[in-house]
């Protein structure tokens, strides 16, 4: 369970509370909070058998605001790179286009992930998301990370 929240982390649902909340391609800076809820995780364990190199998880989140509105999906998947680590690809849908991720992942449950492009409302969106794992509310079957989005336009 501990693995999973870890690559769930990764999806950098972070990116999508930053994207949400600023609008427009204007230039400056937007700092927003997100909250990534899991829906959807997937493991796939490549040989040697239990966590190694070359290990996979995928899923997906619900993004939400402060004030706990739903925002956006996030669609994610992480790659075990080194022992305490992983390599994520993130991806997060919202109403105005969307955002897309890549950073590490560690198994502390914290990550920073790189905005590496957008599309619509997004398009011009660069910057980054620090991610901290909170919770797992029922028993790790969902994990809940708190995101903080840095957008520079």
């Amino acid at each position: 369970m501990r693995r999973l929240a870890i690559i769930i982390v990764c999806a950098g649902a972070a990116a999508l509370g930053v994207t949400a909340g600023a609008g427009g391609s204007s230039g400056g800076t937007s700092t927003f909070d997100v909250v990534e809820k899991t829906t959807n995780v997937g493991f796939v364990d490549n040989a040697p058998t239990g966590d190694s190199t070359g290990d996979v998880v995928v899923g997906a989140s619900d993004l939400f605001n402060k004030r706990n509105a739903r925002i956006g999906t996030a669609h994610w998947s992480c790659v075990r790179t080194n022992p305490g680590l992983r390599h994520c690809t993130l991806t997060y849908f919202l109403q105005r286009g969307f955002l897309t991720l890549q950073g590490p992942y560690r198994d502390d449950g914290t990550g920073t992930f790189a905005i590496t492009g957008g599309t619509g409302a997004y398009r011009t969106a660069h910057g980054w998301m620090d991610l901290t794992s909170t919770t797992t509310p029922d028993g790790g079957r969902t994990f809940v990370y708190q995101e903080r989005f840095h957008v520079l336009r």
